[in-house]
């Protein structure tokens, strides 16, 4: 009986020694794995320092040709909607969208296709063009609608 209560106690040693061993052979590792990336990273931050960046300057007539015209007087006094369409008929789209703008609007009788947008604080502008922009429907402003 002493046999084995002494056997399972050099068992237990056995085991936690071992354990120990393997605990600190991945401890050593993780610290030369952290040096390592410290080592790294401090070289790559004193490289990034010393780098220096290009400045390229563009000439006025390209930046002008690039940046969007906006005349910005017109748009503030305009009305802006949420507007949303599933699937719906253009022609349906077009006239709800006029009376629910309060405006004058003609919609030709050879208009066919669906139109499916989701659009929130936009002018009345900004819906025609996007919808001409990605369904190919124009349109014309006149004095009458």
């Amino acid at each position: 009986m002493k046999r084995i209560k002494l056997t399972k106690y050099l068992i237990a040693a056995v085991s936690i020694l071992l354990l120990s061993c393997c605990t600190s052979h991945l401890s050593q590792e993780y610290t030369k794995a952290n040096k390592k990336i410290e080592n790294t990273l401090s070289t790559a931050i004193k490289n990034n320092s010393t780098t220096k960046s290009k400045t390229i300057e563009v000439p006025n007539t390209i930046f002008s040709a690039l940046a969007p015209q906006v005349d910005l007087s017109k748009q503030e006094d305009e009305p802006r909607f949420d507007i949303s369409a599933q699937k719906q008929d253009a022609a349906q789209f077009f006239s709800g969208l006029a009376k629910g703008a309060g405006i004058s609007m003609m919609v030709s009788p050879e208009l066919s296709g669906n139109i499916t947008l989701d659009m929130f604080d936009v002018t009345l502008g900004e819906i025609l063009e996007s919808v001409r922009s990605v369904y190919g429907f124009e349109f014309v402003k006149t004095s009458y609608g």
